[in-house]
């Protein structure tokens, strides 16, 4: 990783993970239903 894109990759990596972790929750809910 390089220093210069590092603080805005970090910030779009957790907002990627956000969505992930969000993703996961819907589809385990959504399967914990059935």
């Amino acid at each position: 990783m390089n220093p210069m894109g590092s603080g805005l990759g970090k910030s779009f990596f957790m907002h990627l993970t956000r969505i992930n972790f969000r993703f996961y929750y819907y589809v385990l809910s959504f399967f914990w239903l059935f």
